[in-house]
C-alpha cells in the first residue's frame, strides 16, 4: 500500500515540476508577473497589486503603460506618453503631443493644479519614448530623467491579478 502512495506522491511532484518549468519558461520569453511598489500611477495601478506584462513582439503606442529599466534603479512602472519623432510640451495647461491637448482621463486628482515646476518642450529623439506617471506630483518619470531608449522597455502591462482572475486594463 505505501508503494502506491508513493507512486501517487511522484505523480503529484512530477507534475508540479513540469507546471511550474512551463511557467518559467512563458514568464522569461512572453509574459512577467509585476506588482507595483509606490503611488506613482496611482489611481490607475495600486500599489502592491499584481500586473501581467507581456513582452514578447510588441509594438507600443502612446497611452500604453510599460514597466521600464532605469539606470541604478529598480524598473518603474509608467505611461508612454510620446514616441520617437513627437514634439511635447509639458505646462501647468496640460500635455500637449505635436500640438493636441492630451485627454488623460487616467490622471489622479489633484489637490493643486500646478505639478509642473517649468514648462517643458521637447522633440524625442529616434528610439526614444518619454514616459509619465499617472500620479504627476509626486512621479518620478521622464520630467526628471529625460527620454527612455525604446530597448528600456521590460513589457506592456496588460491586465491586473485579481480574486475575479485576470482583467485587462484600459
Amino acid at each position: 500500500m505505501k508503494d502506491k502512495y508513493k507512486k501517487n506522491e511522484d505523480r503529484v511532484l512530477k507534475v508540479i515540476f513540469r507546471v511550474l518549468l512551463v511557467f518559467l519558461f512563458f514568464n522569461i520569453f512572453f509574459f512577467k508577473i509585476v506588482t507595483v511598489s509606490g503611488d506613482s500611477m496611482s489611481p490607475t495601478l495600486e500599489e502592491g497589486r499584481f500586473y501581467v506584462a507581456t513582452h514578447f513582439n510588441e509594438t507600443y503606442e502612446r497611452g500604453d503603460i510599460v514597466i521600464i529599466k532605469t539606470e541604478k534603479r529598480l524598473p518603474l512602472t509608467k505611461r508612454i506618453i510620446a514616441l520617437e519623432g513627437d514634439h511635447i510640451k509639458l505646462g501647468n495647461d496640460g500635455v500637449f503631443v505635436n500640438g493636441v491637448k492630451l485627454d488623460e482621463p487616467y490622471l489622479a486628482e489633484f489637490e493643486f493644479p500646478s505639478f509642473y515646476t517649468e514648462p517643458i518642450e521637447l522633440t524625442v529623439p529616434d528610439g526614444k519614448i518619454y514616459v509619465l506617471g499617472d500620479n504627476r506630483p509626486i512621479s518620478l518619470d521622464s520630467r526628471k530623467f529625460g527620454t527612455i531608449h525604446a530597448d528600456n522597455i521590460l513589457g506592456k502591462v496588460r491586465y491586473k491579478i485579481s480574486l475575479e482572475g485576470l482583467r485587462l486594463l484600459r
